[in-house]
């Protein structure tokens, strides 16, 4: 019986753990989001702010992307075609002004 009760503590634990680093995920890309936009700004303009632009885009498609499978919603459609939708916008438009 004592074998039971210490295995449901230690998915406790890693249920108090998976909370904390879900917490903590949301903070982490919101400074590296925010480190990147402030980077825009400093890159000299033309191709090479182009291509920070995208990477903020290809790179907030993917934290979508990454939110959806980790909060698991019940309608997640909505969220997918919100991140084809970046997806598809943000490379064009940095790449089509460096070209010209």
């Amino acid at each position: 019986m004592r074998g039971i009760s210490e295995g449901l503590a230690q998915k406790a634990d890693v249920a108090v753990d998976w909370v904390k680093m879900r917490y903590r995920a949301w903070q982490g890309v919101l400074v590296v989001g925010a480190f990147a936009v402030a980077g825009y700004f400093v890159v000299p303009s033309g191709a090479p702010q182009d291509l920070v632009y995208s990477g903020i885009g290809i790179a907030s498609t993917l934290c979508l992307l990454w939110a959806v499978r980790l909060n698991r919603p019940v309608e997640r459609w909505g969220w997918y075609l919100i991140a084809i939708a970046n997806a598809l916008s943000s490379p064009p438009t940095g790449f089509s002004t460096s070209m010209t």
